[in-house]
């Protein structure tokens, strides 16, 4: 089974406990280059001490490497009031290494002259994992953000200017094996120049 996120597995715990939010977004620059944001927010009180504090951050640092040819990577932390964010960038003109990599469910494409198509199929999250979903998710989200010239095509919320969509899902939503496949996936097709 293919790993779905480019998360360490040190942070378990907060996954576990359901306390974390995740955000994906993409832009397309003109010139093709693909941005790849993953960002996840963990509550900071489950970090309580200085030494589980510095392990989140050498976590975050020690994520699954999804660099590779054509691949820029670049990873950062920070601590809020509220929360622990761990964030990988991806940055790349070649889109099927990009895909390769599966980071989050992601894919990215051509999807005709000038426009591309994205998707993020969560369908199989939940399916092997025994996690709580009720309380302990709720008030977390999974959301995701695409930017591009122009949106053509989705199956999600649409800016007024059509030059964004957006995708926001509960967290116990996700991780719910229940769930019917068609909330877990989200799609768009979009101009790029």
């Amino acid at each position: 089974m293919r790993r779905r996120f480019c998360l360490p597995v040190l942070l378990l715990a907060p996954v576990l406990a359901g306390c974390f939010d995740i955000s994906e977004t993409l832009e397309v620059s003109r010139d093709g280059e693909a941005q790849f944001v993953l960002t996840a927010a963990f509550e900071r009180a489950l970090y309580p001490t200085p030494q589980s504090q510095r392990d989140a951050e050498q976590d975050c640092q020690a994520t699954d490497d999804p660099s590779g040819a054509g691949l820029t990577v670049s990873r950062r932390s920070l601590w809020s009031d509220a929360a622990f964010i761990c964030a990988v960038t991806v940055r790349t003109t070649d889109w099927p290494a990009l895909t390769a990599k599966r980071l989050a469910g992601m894919t990215l494409t051509k999807a005709g002259p000038r426009q591309f198509r994205f998707a993020v199929d969560l369908a199989g999250t939940g399916k092997d994992a025994s996690l709580t979903t009720g309380q302990s998710f709720k008030g977390h989200r999974w959301t995701v953000l695409v930017r591009a010239l122009d949106i053509v095509d989705t199956n999600g919320t649409v800016a007024p200017d059509h030059k964004s969509v957006t995708w926001e899902t509960p967290m116990a939503a996700v991780f719910d094996a229940t769930t019917p496949a068609p909330e877990k996936s989200f799609w768009v097709v979009a101009r790029y120049r």
